[in-house]
């Protein structure tokens, strides 16, 4: 166990060679040469740095006259028991709320000098070991630039992480800090921080050291103990507002005392109806009481993990107990967090998101304009779509395009491919379930449905879904409502869906293979995206539009595209369509050498072996001859721009007097 430990603590490290090293980089070249490289080093350091080194200080070591004797320190420390007494209550109740094993919390006086350091027993052998220690003098110009050193010269709260301190005794110490001012003369009186050595930067620290200092300034100006608890409530309040999680803190009598506006917003309550109130008497907190008992029946059980339920939406509830001693439970802190909020910022991390657009889709035949004239209309609203096509025409490409351009295109967009998931786990998938629904269910599961609220539902080859599936999706759609899979309460969501299927739907409904009621519901705009050998005409412009994908992939420069090849592409009926055809550019690409045009050569290998029926499907049939075939292009891509030569040259990707000199060589009567 120490060694899985080890890991984790080497993975969450802060190592400023591994996490800053374009910033480590230029600190070396400053230091050697007085270079400062402003792309990289912030403003308000480069100042500090150079600042620094004008006052001589060693980036290297802390010289003796850092450190003033053990006599005067501790006079220090007298003269300033007023400041210390009040603060550390303070920052102890800070540091229970931290992780405890990462940080320290500190407070300086005007110059610079320790005068409270609260953390455990590693951080202070931690901090030895960087030579940080009593005595020595946070100053610029003494050790350098330093979290002290920035908030004394700016007189406002910063944050300095690791190689942007000037001395290299420091580069593994992060933090945050914060000016203290006496609150009647307003005059600098000091510094609170919370800091760590190996720690990864955390922004809401900021935020913390933020609170301790409007506590500490509070207290110094009513300096009495019974406002004390007033003052660190309301710093507290100050806090926990900057959540996005919802924080409520209850007394030892279970009674709420505190919350944040997120925490309000969850329960949907007023603050006069329930402050003060039992977590007993409010419903939305019932399920806490059985957690409360174990945390007060067990000394050494300090804080719990539930799944809990509020108004039909799912929370991970952390539940910690505040304690002045072992024995003694003052309170409790509840932490609500927002489960399907957690998964979509996971799914925005580490998922794909839509990145094609109406104006991005490449194609200028008159079936391309019309597809993209509809998808324009169907962005704006909210109605349910069903795109039909051949598979590889492009269906995932229109959905993300009309999702991107629609009201709903900064929120989820979740593709389910009905094909691809078993139909005993489609409902699961879709819905979600519930924990103990079935068999290895060891836990709830967010459904697709739930992390797409607010956003938009791709339900990818329809057609395959199951008659009794088919039933629960008509009813989520209709009522904007779905049950889990084991749940008794429906959930309510808001998606807007879009349907995509190879199939012919038609066909299926009159069969009676797939539901005629859930086809009319989905069936409100209907987009039917023509195979590629009926609009030769786009394969040009896809041609370019897939060169400059994978030229950019291959770290390769696009090349030109030859008669010869482009003709092979146009004799070929894409059987597999779009999809063929951009597997067939990247094959090109990747075999393509020192060459600056792409040959017929370049896709030696890439079709099947046996023979397909290759023709000029789309442009009248006939192969006929290349030139032949160039002028089918140009006037089939004029008559879809109604003869304008500019947008007809602009969507060849040719210039206006090419239009002009090919269309020259045509009879009079035919130009």
């Amino acid at each position: 166990m120490s060694q899985n430990r080890s890991t984790e603590d080497d993975v969450l490290s802060f190592d400023p060679s591994k996490n800053q090293q374009e910033l480590l980089k230029a600190w070396h070249i400053f230091m050697e040469s007085g270079i400062i490289n402003n792309e990289i080093v912030p403003p308000h350091i480069a100042e500090s740095w150079q600042r620094s080194k004008k006052y001589k200080v060693d980036p290297y070591d802390f010289s003796p006259d850092s450190y003033i004797e053990s006599e005067k320190y501790k006079q220090r420390i007298e003269k300033s028991k007023g400041l210390i007494d009040l603060a550390r209550p303070i920052m102890e109740n800070v540091y229970k709320s931290l992780e405890q094993t990462k940080y320290l919390v500190v407070l300086y006086d005007s110059d610079g000098y320790h005068l409270l350091r609260i953390g455990q027993r590693a951080d202070f052998e931690r901090s030895s070991m960087f030579k940080i220690r009593e005595g020595l003098c946070f100053d610029e110009k003494h050790v350098g630039t330093s979290g002290f050193s920035l908030v004394k010269r700016l007189l406002k709260p910063v944050q300095i992480t690791g190689c942007e301190h000037y001395s290299k005794l420091l580069h593994y110490v992060t933090g945050a800090y914060a000016p203290i001012f006496e609150p009647k003369t307003k005059s600098f009186i000091g510094v609170t921080g919370v800091t760590g050595s190996r720690t990864i930067p955390n922004p809401h620290t900021l935020a913390i050291v933020i609170a301790v200092e409007t506590a500490i300034e509070n207290l110094l100006e009513l300096n009495q103990s019974k406002e004390e608890l007033f003052v660190f409530a309301t710093s507290l309040q100050i806090a926990i507002q900057s959540f996005e999680d919802g924080v409520i803190i209850l007394d030892n009598d279970m009674r709420i005392c505190e919350m944040n506006p997120v925490a309000k917003r969850i329960l949907g309550a007023e603050r006069k109806d329930i402050y003060g109130k039992y977590t007993s008497d409010l419903k939305h907190l019932s399920w806490l009481e059985k957690t409360l008992k174990g945390l007060f029946q067990f000394q050494d059980h300090e804080i719990e993990e539930i799944d809990c339920q509020i108004n039909n939406k799912r929370y991970l509830a952390t539940i910690k107990s505040l304690r002045k001693n072992q024995q003694d439970i003052k309170g409790v802190l509840v932490q609500l967090k927002d489960v399907r909020r957690l998964t979509r910022m996971l799914q925005n991390i580490v998922g794909d998101r839509p990145r094609y657009t109406i104006e991005s889709m490449a194609g200028s035949s008159r079936a391309m304009i019309e597809i993209k004239n509809i998808a324009t209309v169907t962005a704006k609203s909210d109605a349910c779509v069903i795109i039909e096509g051949e598979s590889g025409t492009g269906k995932d490409v229109i959905a993300q395009a009309i999702h991107n351009a629609s009201s709903r295109a900064k929120n989820p967009f979740v593709v389910i491919n009905c094909a691809a998931i078993p139909h005993e786990l489609l409902e699961s998938t879709l819905f979600g379930h519930e924990k103990g629904a079935f068999t290895g269910a060891s836990s709830t599961h967010i459904g697709k449905f739930e992390l797409a609220d607010r956003g938009t539902v791709f339900l990818d080859e329809i057609g395959e879904m199951s008659p009794a599936m088919q039933a629960k999706m008509l009813r989520a759609i209709e009522e904007r409502k779905i049950e889990r899979v084991g749940g008794g309460k429906p959930l309510p969501v808001d998606v807007r869906v879009l349907a995509a299927t190879n199939r012919d739907l038609y066909h299926l409904v009159s069969t009676n293979q797939f539901r005629a009621d859930l086809f009319y519901r989905l069936n409100i705009f209907r987009i039917i995206l023509p195979p590629l050998r009926e609009r030769k005409e786009d394969i040009f412009e896809l041609v370019q539009t897939f060169l400059v994908e994978f030229a950019s992939f291959y770290e390769k420069p696009a090349p030109r595209v030859s008669e010869a090849y482009l003709e092979l592409l146009l004799n070929y009926d894409w059987p597999g369509n779009v999809r063929e055809l951009k597997n067939a550019v990247q094959y090109s690409i990747a075999r393509i050498n020192d060459e600056d045009e792409l040959l017929p050569s370049h896709l030696t290998g890439f079709f099947p072996s046996r023979r397909y029926p290759i023709s000029v499907t789309g442009l009248d049939q006939g192969r006929g001859k290349l030139p032949d075939i160039e002028m089918k292009v140009i006037l089939k891509t004029l008559e879809s721009y109604q003869g304008n030569k500019t947008q007809t040259a602009r969507a060849l990707g040719i210039s206006r007097a090419t239009v002009y000199r090919k269309l020259k060589t045509l009879p009079l009567d035919n130009r």
